[in-house]
């Protein structure tokens, strides 16, 4: 795999920079590179318009679209935070093929280089954070969100915090100060942050049987109306928010079903659909693997395609429909594939009837 170029160098409070990565040989499967930051004060995201969105994920195939021979666009940005310090931040890679087998699969990757550039004075800024990372919802597991003045202060700030939901309501989460529930007036609580310490408000999932789209969370620090900041603390502008995610965690239920009944000629199709127990949603991709099989049956025996028509797999792409272990590919807003499994014709005498199974493989994330 090649990145290009070597090493990158991002300055805060300006445009995000970008390098590309490109597989050198033909995968023979599909690969799934993640790119993962070591530090909060860089962001990184692909430019895929088949993401739907920001994304650390990019995706090569052996045909087709996201050819691996073409470059893909990774684009980072150096976050604003409220120390005067230059940074160097790691980006690493973790690849995975499709089927597990491919020879990119867990290949050895170095990690790339981002050189931060600050922009910071010794001013001090009240910035929130995610303390803990995300949790399930399983009513047991928290995190939360911490809010601290840098450089810290010698005298306590008063602060105003208001939590919003990616869901239509703050239902399913509960918030606390220690052990105290918050009653919150709007999805809102003020509080202060100590002389030398932090404000912390503490985020727990409430479990459910529902599957459903992780749960966003984002907090939001403001000048609390009643008790103004003292005259050298300001809030920091890109530090004034902060978001965890509440991991759902009840499984999409797939499901596999013919179309029609009984026996094929050679020649011939038959119809099948798989379907998510819901729609995806931006940033969600599920890849459902199934398998086909049959005593005496090849991969010689029978054509695997996408059903053509109007609506029909929308979000949706088969992959290495040639192999007797081809995946459905899920993006966002699909639901529901629908295939069909030709009998290849020939001339040949075969003594009998052959007998194709199509199944679901083995469960997945």
């Amino acid at each position: 795999m090649t990145v290009s170029p070597a090493s990158l160098s991002v300055s805060e409070g300006h445009a995000s920079s970008q390098f590309t990565v490109v597989l050198d040989s033909n995968p023979s499967a599909s690969v799934t590179i993640v790119v993962t930051s070591g530090n909060p004060a860089v962001e990184v995201s692909n430019t895929d318009s088949q993401t739907w969105g920001d994304n650390t994920n990019i995706y090569f195939q052996s045909t087709g679209g996201n050819a691996w021979n073409t470059p893909q666009t990774i684009r980072v940005r150096a976050v604003e935070d409220d120390n005067a310090v230059d940074e160097t931040v790691q980006l690493t890679f973790q690849a995975g093929a499709i089927p597990a087998t491919g020879p990119y699969h867990q290949i050895s990757i170095p990690s790339f280089s981002v050189s931060v550039d600050d922009n910071d004075s010794d001013d001090r800024g009240v910035s929130v954070s995610v303390s803990g990372g995300n949790i399930p919802e399983n009513g047991t597991n928290s995190s939360s969100f911490k809010v601290s003045v840098s450089p810290a202060q010698s005298v306590a700030v008063p602060i105003r915090m208001c939590l919003t939901s990616s869901e239509s309501s703050l239902n399913g989460i509960t918030a606390r100060q220690g052990h105290q529930v918050l009653a919150l007036t709007n999805g809102c609580t003020t509080g202060s942050v100590p002389a030398g310490g932090n404000f912390s408000v503490l985020i727990t999932g409430n479990a459910d049987s529902i599957d459903k789209p992780d749960e966003f969370i984002r907090a939001t620090i403001s000048e609390d109306p009643n008790n103004p900041l003292p005259d050298d603390v300001n809030i920091s502008f890109l530090g004034r928010r902060a978001t965890l995610v509440i991991v759902d965690d009840d499984p999409t239920v797939v499901r596999l079903a013919r179309v029609g009944t009984g026996a094929i000629d050679e020649g011939q199709t038959a119809e099948f659909t798989v379907t998510l127990s819901r729609a995806l949603v931006p940033n969600e991709l599920i890849d459902v693997p199934l398998t086909i099989s049959g005593a005496g049956v090849t991969t010689g025996d029978w054509s695997l395609g996408e059903k053509a028509g109007r609506n029909l797999n929308a979000g949706v792409s088969l992959q290495d429909p040639e192999t007797a272990l081809p995946f459905v590919r899920f993006r966002p807003g699909a639901r529901v594939a629908t295939l069909l499994l030709r009998a290849t014709g020939d001339n040949a005498n075969e003594g009998g009837s052959e007998t194709f199974t199509v199944a679901l493989g083995p469960d997945g994330s």
